[in-house]
């Protein structure tokens, strides 16, 4: 995580942590379902973080995963189990919502938005001119003012 902290107690790195601003704690979780297009994903017995760093939360979940809509691998008492079918991918084909334009991180977008005090389709014009690069797409819009 950081260079040359291999021997560090973790309460030290804990305490480290805390004056950096960073904040990690634990949420006492049965299950996690994340929604998608092509069906929901149930994470089973999680194990779930949440970091805090400068106001923004960062979340890890693992666990095991079970698709919604599929047969449970457990078999039933006093049948035979199924044999186990190799999971497809889903096909990812969402048409309807490519961005029609080049998408450029919200990040940058509120930067340039915020130091050359213009609004948002202003702003991503002057990425656009300037290959999405925020420093240069600054200069552009304070230089027409």
């Amino acid at each position: 995580m950081f260079p040359g902290m291999r021997g560090m107690n973790p309460k030290q790195m804990e305490a480290m942590m805390r004056k950096m601003g960073i904040k990690n704690e634990t949420v006492k979780a049965t299950e996690v379902i994340i929604v998608k297009p092509g069906g929901n994903l149930h994470i089973k017995d999680p194990s779930v973080t949440v970091m805090t760093v400068q106001g923004e939360r960062t979340w890890q979940i693992s666990g095991r995963e079970v698709l919604e809509g599929k047969e449970s691998t457990k078999p039933t008492k006093g049948t035979a189990p199924k044999p186990k079918e190799p999971e497809k991918e889903p096909e990812e084909k969402y048409e309807d919502e490519k961005p029609k334009g080049p998408a450029y991180a919200e990040e940058d977008v509120k930067l340039v938005m915020e130091q050359a005090h213009c609004s948002e389709p202003e702003a991503r014009k002057a990425l656009e001119k300037s290959d999405g690069q925020p420093a240069e797409a600054i200069l552009l819009l304070m230089s027409k003012k």
